[in-house]
Order: structure tokens, then sequence, then C-alpha cells
């Protein structure tokens, strides 16, 4: 079950939790983007199929090696955990999943929780890799508020859609501090340039507490290449 939700979330790139509808200009229905749940139970029973316009089936997944060693990464993962579970009984997250994981067989109502696995799976390691670069972050600020900054190398950790406003926060480090600004655009994770900047405040870093350089007016180009 784990391989068919792994394959799901490479086919559609991220977790989709629910069926989306493809429109043309003319409002016309192209097709739908079906979620990773309905990926899983349409290859799971062919039956599922029988009658519906063969035009707009959900496509049958098939398992690469890719999914069957993104499985064993998750298992080894959640395995790691096994003594936080012990510790947290009251944690209901992670003792659906130890009872899954030890589970071949299990109910129709599940494969929902099972689809979502391998996006929280990759949320929760990139989320453990940004606490350990913010850890060694030291405490100090780039520069004064209203000051500009130009050329900085950076090192963007994290981008995540904002949920108070129609932006990504960007967080990044340069010269081993933290800085962050809002990007209207996603931005790859990896070294960049940050070609100009006004530093737009000083405060700490929400989660980490650590010094945080707030930045606004970016303009940022990925190392040895064109501007974003």
């Amino acid at each position: 079950m784990l391989e068919l939700a792994c394959a799901a979330q490479r086919y559609n790139n991220d977790y989709v939790k629910t069926n989306e509808v493809m429109y043309a200009d003319d409002s016309k229905v192209m097709g739908y983007k079906y979620s990773n749940k309905t990926l899983m139970l349409f290859t799971l029973d062919g039956n599922r199929r029988d009658g519906l316009n063969p035009e707009y089936l959900p496509p049958m997944l098939q398992i690469t090696e890719e999914d069957r060693s993104k499985v064993d990464d998750i298992r080894s993962y959640y395995r790691r955990l096994m003594f936080s579970v012990m510790a947290q009984p009251d944690n209901n997250f992670l003792q659906e999943i130890h009872s899954l994981l030890n589970k071949e067989i299990m109910s129709e109502s599940k494969v929902g929780f099972i689809a979502c696995l391998p996006s929280t799976y990759a949320r929760d390691t990139q989320r453990n890799d940004v606490n350990k670069i913010l850890k060694d972050c030291v405490n100090n600020y780039v520069a004064l508020p209203d000051s500009k900054v130009t050329n900085l190398s950076a090192r963007v950790i994290e981008c995540t859609r904002s949920k108070n406003f129609e932006a990504f926060n960007i967080l990044a480090i340069v010269d081993n501090k933290l800085v962050s600004w809002f990007s209207k655009v996603p931005i790859n994770l990896g070294d960049k340039t940050i070609i100009s900047a006004k530093v737009k405040g000083n405060n700490e870093h929400w989660l980490s507490k650590k010094f945080e350089t707030r930045l606004n007016y970016v303009k940022v180009k990925n190392e040895n290449s064109s501007n974003q």
C-alpha cells in the first residue's frame, strides 16, 4: 500500500487531497487532476473503472524502484520514532502511523491516511534539516533596519506558502545569519545571490528564537544565472 502512495506522490509531484476539474478557456471540461487517494483506489480495484468514460479514467499507477526506495526511507524514519510513540501515548498521529506500517491489510478508510504519508515524511525531514541549520546559526543581524544590502551570498533553506498573504515566505542563511523575506513566486532551495534588498527590521525567528533579519524589496538570482 505504501508503495502505491509513493507512486501517487511521484505521479502528482505533490500530495493532492481532492480531485480537481481542469477547464479550457471556454469553460469546457478538459480532464481531471485526481487525488493521490483516488489514484491508489483505482489502481487497487479495477472494478471501479467499469462503465466510466475511458477518456477521463485515472491512470493505473506503476511502482518503480524509486518508489520502493522511498518506502524503505519512510519505514526507517518512522521506526526511529518508535521510542517517541511509546513516550507519547496521546500522540494519535504517531500512533496511527506506527499501527498502519505494521499492517499488511487495512480498510479503505485508511487509504487516505497512507496516501498523505510520503508528503508528511518529506515535510518532517525537511523541517528536521532546517532545525539543524537554525541551531548552528549565530545570534547576530545582517544589517541595521532601513539599511540597503547588495550582492549577498545566500542559501535558501525553506520556501513555504504564507497562510495570511498571497506570497511565499523565504528563509535563508547569509554569513551564518538568518534572513527572511516574502516572494510573489516560490524560490528553489539552494545557493542564491541577493542582488539588492532593504532591511525591513530585526527580530526573532518564531520557532528557533534565533536573531532574524527581515528583508524587503528583494532581488535575487541563482548562482551563475539571471535574476528571479
